[in-house]
C-alpha cells in the first residue's frame, strides 16, 4: 500500500525484490534482483529511492531498512551484501558496495577472470553518507555516523563518527 513509482522504472526480476508500505521510487531507477535467491532485494517501509539511481543486488542480497532516504544517482551495487539499518540517509552521486576482480591470469581480459568481494557494506541506524561518496566492499559504518562529501571509505567507521577524506578518517566523534 501506499507505493509510488516514477516514470521509466526498470524492474529485473521483480519476484527476487520485496518492497514495503509507503515506499517511493522515483524516475528511471534501475532495481535488479540479479542473484538467484528468493529475495534479493528489500526495500523497507516509508523508504524513498530518488531519481535515476541503480539499486542491484549482483550476487548477494540487498536489504535496505525502514525509513531510508537515497540521494538521486546513487549507485548500490551488491556483491558482498549490502545492509542499510534504519534511517540511514545517503546523498546523491554515491557509490556502495562493489566487489574486486581477480586479475593474476594475464592470458585474459580481467572481466572474464571472476568477481570476489571482501564482505559485506554495513550502515549503521541513523547514518548520514555526503554526496558523492564512495564506499567499498567490506566496510561497516556505525550507527548515528557522518561520512563527509567526496570520502572514500575503505575502512570501518566506529559508532557516532564523523569521517572525511580520500581515504576517509575519523576526524570527530558526535558523542
Amino acid at each position: 500500500p501506499g507505493l509510488i513509482l516514477g516514470k521509466g522504472l526498470m524492474i529485473r526480476k521483480p519476484a527476487q525484490i520485496k518492497i514495503g508500505s509507503r515506499v517511493a521510487i522515483d524516475d528511471f531507477t534501475l532495481l535488479d534482483g540479479g542473484v538467484e535467491q528468493e529475495t534479493a532485494i528489500t526495500i523497507g517501509s516509508d523508504s524513498v529511492i530518488s531519481k535515476g539511481c541503480v539499486i542491484q543486488a549482483k550476487t548477494r542480497p540487498l536489504i535496505m531498512g525502514k525509513n531510508c532516504d537515497i540521494g538521486a544517482h546513487t549507485i548500490l551495487s551488491s556483491v558482498g551484501g549490502i545492509l542499510l539499518a534504519d534511517s540511514v540517509l545517503i546523498a546523491g552521486n554515491c557509490y556502495i558496495g562493489g566487489g574486486r576482480y581477480h586479475m593474476e591470469d594475464l592470458d585474459r581480459p580481467i572481466m572474464y577472470q571472476g568477481l570476489y568481494s571482501r564482505g559485506p557494506v554495513q550502515i549503521g541506524a541513523g547514518s548520514w553518507i555526503g554526496a558523492s561518496v564512495t564506499i567499498l566492499d567490506g566496510v561497516a559504518i556505525g550507527k548515528g555516523c557522518v561520512i563527509g562529501a567526496g570520502s572514500l571509505v575503505s575502512r570501518d567507521v566506529p559508532d557516532y563518527a564523523v569521517a572525511v577524506g580520500a581515504p576517509a578518517r575519523v576526524v570527530q566523534q558526535r558523542n
